[in-house]
């Protein structure tokens, strides 16, 4: 028998056709021919045998007398290959360990196709059906070309295919890709797989994964499921039933704790004013001409901007896993940032309704609406009374107008700053810069995109564009606001001068003592001090919403802003009262050190260690942590609370029951003791002796406070206390100025002030023990 490697039939092997069985002399021919690595091929009366070509071998077991089955079998692509005719065998030869024949290269005729494996393949063991075994932590969508490494972007391991890590989320184009991916993975484990051009592929780029803003919402896996609560792109948007608290999906309480909820806070803000609003009709006789309400805002100022500033950090930065004691103390401050759709939820209340984040903007721009439109309201209420009223002297009539008009002012700017803060962030959070684009894969050109504060929003379409015209309102106004109150303030300099020497009330001023909360604690020379630091809470919670990266570097960038801040403050002092700049220091203080935690703390997208997020957990971290942002309201408490200890033990002495004995231990803040402190540090009193003007309250006007008895001076004798007053101080300024202009000698005057005066409010602080001794006067 030859073997001819031309494979012309003209030399082939014939044998005569037959239809004997295979124990016949033609049958046991034919079988014999297989079994030497030929195959045969009818024509005419003849059965031609040919041998098996290059890159093909003749699997002995195959026997049979039927026409035209193929006993040559083509060496697959991978580790196969045959480099001999007629090669019988149960498969072809093994290329060498980590060396395959492409797919696009079978069959392999010759040890020579054998190349090396791609990369990220195992390259020490046999290639089989592939292109060498995948690395471990790798994954392929051709069995045929290299793997890529997984562990980033959201993408795990198993088998040498992907699926996606918990955590994170991602969305197949159309269900037919997804279950195309789904046959790749099942021909790819199996023992002999398919190697058709469609079964040894995945054709389409796999979906991009995100990384979820909760990595529990996200369940990952190729369906990419989220948890309960959860639902919409990212698993950001919570279900029915549920509420957002700082990107997490809780579920809604009862309707009960809602309205309770509701009813009590509205109760404490109500309260607070209405009692604050009707004290400051008393003005208390001290330096400067000071009022309960103004000086009580001013640290209630410093208390809720603290306490937003928090807020707002980790909302900002809500992609660091903060310690989740500082969560609890951020998610009880959200009250601060009035935002009713968050105290109350209505979608809680109405399964039904659906909020998102335009209405949590027109939440806030109408609590600013109806606070300036029923100031307006109550005004023109009260002027008409006023007007009408016949009692009141036509001169009286102006200067009634004029304090009401200072009060509605006071009123409202003190709202709408503190809620500037919340409708800037708003504002910001549905911008078109804080727009994130989603697209389902690489490939993909026309991507969807979403708010970052808001997945249910998207960044497209006609509604969103008439949306957005409210949003631009709204830019214009927190624009607006404070370069409107920066020109107003700064145009009535000379009056916030005049404020500040405790003659500055008067008809024509009403804008500045409406603002007058900006600039009551600070130093005549630092009055604008206040739009500095909305300016610095601004950057920290709202500015960095337009950046929108996930990186430390920005945390980090608003801890050095933070820091620079902190020092600057404490460099200029611009407060004037002790007390109140120790507690704007303490504030400052504490936001840098929380930043601190925040840059150390761990970002889920860094794939760091769990070590350092287990070791900011431990129960002495959290005690770290819950005393340093408790320690500004407890600055307030603890004043408060030795006030209360001296007015017990004096009215202990002379015990009396009274609305105003009520009113004291409500809204004391011991602001008495506290200015009078700040006096002696400013050395107010050195500035007052060189002039003799002390302000002194009168008689009458201390016993009226206590109650003790109740009269009226007659109209000559106001008038005459008045002018003398006035002819008294104006004497006195004469004097000091005269001095000042023809100075020849340096004085040293050196003052030390001793004052203990605890709040006795039958008498008031005139009638309480005070101890003033003058130590040394050195000219």
């Amino acid at each position: 028998l030859l073997r001819n490697p031309l494979e012309s039939h003209g030399e082939a092997i014939k044998v005569p056709l037959t239809h004997g069985s295979p124990s016949s002399e033609e049958g046991m021919l034919i079988v014999a021919l297989n079994r030497l690595g030929f195959r045969k091929t009818t024509h005419s009366n003849y059965n031609i045998f040919l041998p098996c070509p290059l890159g093909t071998f003749s699997n002995y077991t195959l026997l049979t007398l039927e026409p035209n089955v193929e006993i040559c079998i083509d060496c697959p692509p991978g580790g196969f290959y045959s480099d001999s005719l007629a090669f019988v065998g149960k498969g072809c030869k093994k290329c060498p360990n980590g060396s395959y024949v492409a797919y696009d290269k079978k069959p392999g005729k010759s040890v020579s196709n054998c190349k090396s494996c791609p990369q990220g393949t195992e390259t020490d063991y046999f290639a089989g059906y592939r292109a060498c075994p995948c690395l471990e932590g790798h994954y392929r969508t051709h069995l045929f070309e290299g793997c890529r490494k997984c562990g980033k972007d959201g993408i795990v391991c198993q088998d040498e295919y992907a699926s996606l890590k918990p955590g994170y989320w991602w969305q197949w184009r159309n269900d037919s890709y997804k279950l195309r991916y789904r046959d790749f993975i099942k021909n790819l484990n199996a023992s002999l797989p398919a190697l058709d051009e469609n079964s040894v592929q995945y054709p389409y780029a796999l979906p991009t994964p995100y990384r979820c803003q909760v990595p529990e919402s996200c369940e990952g896996g190729l369906d990419s499921l989220c948890a309960a609560g959860y639902e919409g792109p990212i698993c950001a948007v919570c279900s029915s039933g549920y509420q957002k608290q700082f990107h997490s999906c809780k579920k809604c309480p009862s309707k009960s704790w809602i309205v309770g909820q509701s009813s009590l806070v509205a109760a404490i803000f109500l309260i607070t004013f209405t009692l604050l609003t009707w004290k400051r009709k008393a003005k208390l006789a001290m330096d400067h001409g000071h009022n309960l309400m103004d000086t009580f805002l001013s640290k209630l100022k410093i208390l809720i901007g603290f306490y937003q500033v928090t807020h707002g950090l980790l909302g900002v930065f809500s992609y660091i896993s903060w310690p989740s004691s500082l969560k609890g103390v951020a998610k009880y401050s959200e009250v601060l940032q009035l935002n009713l759709l968050d105290i109350a939820p209505a979608h809680c209340l109405f399964p039904g309704f659906r909020a998102n984040a335009f209405g949590d903007l027109f939440v806030i721009l109408s609590i600013n609406a109806i606070a300036i439109g029923a100031s307006g309201v109550f005004y023109g209420i009260r002027k008409r009374i006023i007007l009408q009223n016949k009692s009141l002297e036509d001169e009286e009539k102006p200067a009634k107008i004029s304090e009401m008009k200072e009060v509605v002012y006071k009123n409202v700017f003190f709202v709408l700053y503190v809620t500037y803060l919340s409708t800037f962030s708003k504002t910001a959070s549905v911008l078109q810069l804080a727009c994130r684009k989603v697209c389902r894969d690489k490939n993909e050109e026309l991507c969807n995109e979403y708010l970052k504060a808001d997945y249910s929003v998207k960044c497209q379409g006609s509604t969103y564009n008439h949306l957005l015209i409210v949003a631009y309102i709204s830019t214009a106004y927190i624009l607006t606001l404070p370069v409107a109150s920066f020109i107003a303030l700064w145009r009535y300099r000379r009056a916030i001068s005049t404020a500040a020497d405790g003659d500055g009330s008067g008809v024509g001023t009403e804008l500045v003592e409406g603002l007058r909360f900006l600039f009551e604690n600070y130093k005549p020379h630092t009055w604008y001090w206040e739009l500095i630091e909305m300016s610095r809470k601004v950057i920290l919670t709202s500015g960095l919403i337009l950046v929108g990266h996930e990186s430390r570097s920005y945390i980090g960038l608003a801890w050095v802003v933070a820091g620079v801040y902190g020092i600057h403050f404490s460099w200029m002092r611009p407060i004037q009262d002790p007390f109140e700049n120790r507690l704007m220091t303490t504030s400052i203080a504490v936001t840098v050190v929380n930043l601190g935690i925040g840059a150390v703390s761990k970002i889920p997208a860094e794939n760091i260690s769990d070590a350092v997020d287990k070791d900011m957990d431990a129960l002495t971290m959290k005690i770290l942590i819950l005393g340093a942002n408790t320690l500004v309201i407890c600055l307030l408490v603890v004043q408060y609370f030795v006030y209360l200890h001296q007015y017990l033990k004096e009215w202990r002495k002379n015990p009396q029951w009274s609305f105003s004995c009520c009113l004291a231990l409500v809204l004391p803040l011991n602001d008495l003791q506290g200015e009078i402190r700040g006096m002696v540090g400013k050395n107010m009193l050195k500035a007052q002796l060189q002039t003799g003007m002390m302000g002194k309250p009168s008689i009458s006007a201390c016993a009226k406070e206590s109650g003790a008895m109740s009269f009226n001076l007659s109209r000559g004798d106001v008038d005459r206390d008045d002018a003398n007053t006035t002819e008294f101080r104006e004497l006195h300024l004469k004097k000091n100025k005269h001095r000042q202009n023809h100075r020849t000698i340096k004085y040293d005057l050196g003052t030390q002030t001793e004052v203990t005066m605890p709040s006795y409010v039958a008498t008031h602080w005139f009638l309480a023990r005070a101890d003033i001794s003058v130590r040394t006067l050195n000219i």
